[in-house]
């Protein structure tokens, strides 16, 4: 059995419905006409949708609402000895106080539906937010005050972009929604996405 290892953590700001990230290879989101569409998210969706080579992920929590529209949110990859992952899920924090990490991760690779797939030729793997940031990797969306620069610390722990070594190859991304009964909510509904490599 695969043993997995919290890598990353971050909050996400909704500008949307839902948060969108884009996942690809490094190589083709980090050069500056994609950095370009990818700031100025969501005005030109359409041209950020037909980067080659790339796929749109969502996420999404009931709990947003409580937390003024922010979604704090975990990366977890498989641990193998010495080698690089090849099985990322990235998962909304609220999930794990209805369920434990490896039922979860069972019930994404059992029930996940496929959003697409993507090919990695640099041995990087990039998971962007879109928007715009006050750096090149994360922190608050807007105008800069007084207030926000004192709070320099906290954002930067918002809308964080992730870059991973992995192994080159094809890799699949995948979506599921997990439905959990919360005594305040009653149903209640997480989205998440995983990626992993495909061997054909």
């Amino acid at each position: 059995m695969n043993k997995f290892t919290l890598s990353k953590s971050t909050i996400h700001a909704r500008q949307l419905e839902e948060i969108q990230l884009i996942v690809g290879d490094y190589e083709i989101l980090s050069k500056n006409i994609n950095q370009n569409y990818i700031r100025k998210y969501p005005k030109i969706f359409s041209k950020i949708k037909n980067i080659k080579n790339t796929v749109i992920a969502h996420i999404y929590s009931a709990q947003s609402i409580e937390l003024g529209d922010t979604v704090p949110c975990n990366i977890y990859h498989d641990k193998i000895y010495k080698k690089k992952p090849i099985r990322f899920y990235y998962i909304p924090q609220n999930s794990l106080h209805h369920i434990k990490i490896d039922k979860l991760i069972k019930k994404i690779d059992s029930y996940s539906i496929i959003a697409g797939e993507i090919k990695i030729t640099s041995g990087k793997i990039c998971f962007h937010v879109l928007g715009k940031t006050q750096n090149k990797d994360s922190g608050h969306i807007g105008k800069q005050t007084k207030f926000i620069k004192s709070m320099s610390k906290t954002f930067k722990k918002w809308n964080n972009s992730f870059t991973f070594a992995v192994e080159k190859g094809t890799y699949q991304i995948s979506e599921f929604d997990f439905h959990y009964n919360d005594t305040s909510e009653n149903k209640c509904l997480d989205t998440m996405f995983s990626v992993k490599k495909s061997y054909e």
